[in-house]
């Protein structure tokens, strides 16, 4: 079908194209008529505006300082390039006047002037190599370097001459000219005739091996082998295992998986604890009222600093979590349901507050689509609110077993090893077993978005459809286990246990109990009775032994803050919120722990099922979803270090590898303003730096994949730099006319400190073995400065535009050829 732009999108350009020759003819034409008053509206306000007289002069120098020219129109002298010239005088013809309209349309020129200085030439800064988390080889044996003449006899008893380039004592891997004939798969025997002169029994003995992998260079093959009967020549093992032990200090070590492995957990260590969206892990199990019928439900949830919002935004008026009425079983279904490249949806949210009660409401795109009706009600009503949500859905398949991640190097290679090694034990697994697929949440609520939704009409009398949307408050949907990223990150502070009476104050009431542990901010106190529901969650703490031991604080009236309640509504978890100070801790109870920490017993936390919170990191790290990327600050541009992407073919890999190397992404786009005095990049690092804002910002891209030049392949728009909603549908309009339109959320995050504990045993190991070479790792990853995180939600936008389905669906591509332009 037509592509087609929003009714008062089409009125706004044909009046704004008949101004000069016959104005009022305009506001008669069909389609300005067609539309709603409120449309008509909006096109009139428009209209005046864009006609509204302008003084300011434009100044072309910064994106063409060589081309422009003086050119004078009324009082005021502009300095602009040819083109800009041209532009000038249609757009001036457009509106008959230099107006508001006029300046805009030069804005938008000097942008896409700056926009196409990138030269194809110059992207290898920007091409970075693309990892999998805690995808690396690992080695069951140590492998060495060692060159040496062997002999590679084929099954039809080929005989070629070859050079090993490392052994180990399961593999070796030779280097062959191209035009050896051998393949993946292939059976083939090794003679070792390069150490006749030192060993003649093992240069004398046939070794078969088998093809495992073929690796292209440039002028050469590199061939991997694995010995095919090691089983039945303990002789020849024991040999090669000898020699390895006896040689590996003269040869050296091949070093490769280590390096590869320690550069893959830091990037994971800087990512997993900040990055913004919500894995949720879903158990698969027989209905057993239904035997036939299976239930997807939510069982663990990873939280960290950067998702943490999204878990507080589905908890009730009790703390209780709710956010199984997000992720809820037919969503799950809907989502299984899809091409396993298009397994998302978007889901629109949010909440009423009524008699201190939240009643939550939400419906996806497919389910909005199912009720034409209340469509705009929904949308219109939800974006009003202050609790307005937009969320994507994005499903993953895992398996318990990805739970295990050894080291990269052997069980012999470090007395750790074998330790850390070890698989994760049959209680653990016990509580993953079910496990069977990972849906990830993330969070797309946009100011520029919810002001479409808000223009929508509100037929207010029809509010109450709503409730077929709403969850129902008095059945909790399947709670769910939440899990740190890092279980030892639970608490900031050291809790102790303390017992002692207090007697807390809430809405005129009191309630005695006791505590059962503090730290220097917080606290956890056991009630008499249950506390009710409160409409404050401030309260009074008094504590009537403790004021026997001290005179310097007062003790009978502290302001806390109820942070949790258990659901018997007995235990209640506090922090402290009576100071001034950052910090906020108690500045009795920080006395008390400094001066008793050894009488003081220290609850650390441990973890109810050993290696679980470890496990579920692990399984999403192999499993992760969307696009990140690592920051070189080592640059003044900031480069990309490296990529993480771990799905299959689709829409960003297509665009991404257009201009790179198999394995590599080119994210040149995201710097197309290089040459700029502020790129964006680090304008946005610096800003993070500086604590000014989050650095979330929508980018609209025209694919057109069959052109050639990077330029026209892939030209970037920031949202922020449209200077108006037509600009922005423009765009859109003509992107999906010349070839694809893809819209990205971009999510920078700056990076934490690196725990070099957690990679100590395998640093240990290359530092025994090239310690210039762990030292020449290590200050590579230091000079990681962030990430960025990269969102489709190309539908979204579509959506929320006023596109039908099908044009949604005909905009998904059909994925061409990467290649090297």
């Amino acid at each position: 079908m037509p592509l087609t732009l929003p009714a008062h999108i089409q009125a706004l350009d044909v009046i704004l194209d008949g101004l000069q020759t016959n104005p009022d003819a305009g506001f008669k034409h069909p389609v300005f008529e067609s539309l709603s008053i409120h449309d008509q509206g909006l096109v009139r306000a428009e209209i005046t505006r864009l006609q509204a007289p302008c003084n300011t002069v434009i100044d072309m120098r910064a994106v063409a300082p060589n081309a422009c020219q003086p050119y004078g129109f009324g009082q005021l002298i502009h300095l602009l390039t040819p083109l800009g010239i041209e532009r000038f005088e249609s757009e001036n013809h457009r509106y008959g006047r230099y107006s508001v309209g006029v300046f805009e349309a030069l804005q938008q020129l000097q942008y896409e002037m700056t926009a196409g200085k990138a030269d194809a030439t110059q992207t290898h800064s920007f091409v970075s190599p693309t990892l999998q988390f805690f995808n690396y080889p690992q080695r069951s044996s140590e492998r060495m370097h060692f060159s040496i003449n062997v002999l590679l006899y084929t099954a039809v008893e080929t005989k070629y001459h070859l050079k090993t380039v490392d052994l180990s004592i399961m593999g070796l891997q030779v280097k062959v000219n191209k035009n050896v004939d051998v393949k993946l798969g292939d059976n083939v025997i090794i003679v070792f005739d390069g150490l006749a002169n030192e060993y003649s029994t093992i240069a004398n003995t046939t070794i078969e091996y088998d093809v495992v992998r073929v690796v292209e260079h440039s002028d050469e093959l590199r061939i991997f082998l694995h010995r095919a009967q090691a089983h039945n020549e303990p002789q020849v093992t024991e040999f090669i295992a000898n020699f390895i032990r006896g040689n590996k200090y003269r040869y050296k070590i091949n070093l490769e998986n280590t390096i590869n492995a320690v550069e893959n957990k830091v990037c994971e260590q800087y990512f997993t604890p900040r990055f913004p969206s919500l894995p949720v892990y879903i158990s698969h199990q027989v209905d057993k009222a239904h035997p036939q019928s299976e239930v997807l439900q939510p069982k663990f949830a990873m939280s960290n600093s950067g998702n943490a919002n999204i878990l507080s935004y589905w908890q009730d008026e009790q703390h209780q979590q709710r956010i199984g009425n997000l992720v809820s079983q037919s969503r799950i279904e809907e989502l299984i349901s899809k091409n396993s490249d298009q397994r998302e949806i978007f889901v629109y949210a949010f909440n009423h507050v009524k008699n201190n009660k939240v009643y939550f409401y939400s419906a996806s795109q497919s389910e909005l689509e199912a009720q034409p009706g209340t469509k705009n009600i929904l949308l219109s009503y939800g974006a009003h609110k202050a609790s307005w949500r937009v969320f994507k859905l994005q499903l993953s398949h895992m398996s318990p077993t990805q739970a295990y991640t050894p080291l990269s190097i052997p069980n012999e290679g470090h007395k750790d090893a074998k330790t850390e090694n070890m698989p994760p034990s049959a209680r653990l697994m016990k509580h993953l077993i079910d496990l069977r697929y990972i849906v990830l949440v993330s969070d797309l609520t946009d100011s520029f978005a919810m002001r479409y939704y808000q223009q929508i009409p509100l037929d207010k009398s029809k509010i109450a459809l709503l409730h077929q949307f709403a969850h129902a408050h008095n059945k909790l949907p399947p709670q769910l286990t939440i899990r740190r990223y890092k279980y030892q990150d639970i608490r900031k502070e050291t809790r102790y246990h303390l017992r002692t009476n207090v007697e807390l104050t809430a809405a005129g009431h009191s309630y005695s109990g006791v505590t059962e542990d503090i730290s220097m901010s917080g606290l956890r106190i056991e009630l008499d009775e249950p506390l009710p529901e409160l409409t404050d969650t401030n309260v009074s703490l008094a504590f009537a032994r403790l004021q026997t031991m001290t005179k310097r604080f007062d003790l009978t009236n502290l302001t806390y803050e109820i942070v949790n309640i258990h659901t018997n509504r007995h235990i209640i978890h506090l922090r402290y919120t009576g100071s001034q100070i950052a910090q906020q801790e108690n500045p009795f109870f920080m006395e008390l722990i400094k001066r008793n920490k050894e009488k003081l017993k220290a609850d650390l936390l441990p973890e109810e099922t050993p290696g679980l919170s470890h496990a579920l990191r692990c399984i999403y790290a192999k499993n992760a979803m969307n696009i990140a990327f690592f920051i070189n600050q080592r640059t003044h541009l900031f480069t990309p270090e490296f990529s993480v992407y771990n799905q299959g073919d689709g829409r960003l890999k297509s665009m991404l590898t257009r201009f790179s190397i198999e394995g590599h992404f080119n994210l040149e786009f995201l710097y197309r303003d290089r040459d700029q005095p502020s790129p964006f990049i680090r304008r946005c690092l610096a800003q993070l730096k500086m604590g000014i804002g989050e650095q979330e910002h929508e980018i609209f891209i025209r694919y057109c994949p069959e052109k050639s030049h990077i330029n026209d392949v892939i030209v970037p728009y920031i949202n922020q730099q449209f200077t108006s909603s037509t600009q922005r549908q423009q765009f859109i309009k003509k992107a999906l006319a010349l070839g694809e339109f893809v819209a990205i959320k971009l999510i920078l995050k700056d990076t934490t400190t690196v725990e070099l504990d957690t990679i100590k045993t395998e640093l240990d190991y290359l530092h025994e073995h090239a310690n210039y070479k762990a030292e020449k790792v290590v200050d590579k990853l230091k000079h990681i400065q962030g990430f960025g995180y990269i969102l489709d939600i190309t539908d979204e936008v579509l959506y929320r535009h006023g596109y039908d389905w099908q044009v949604i669906q005909a905009n998904h591509p059909q994925l061409v050829q990467s290649k090297v332009g």
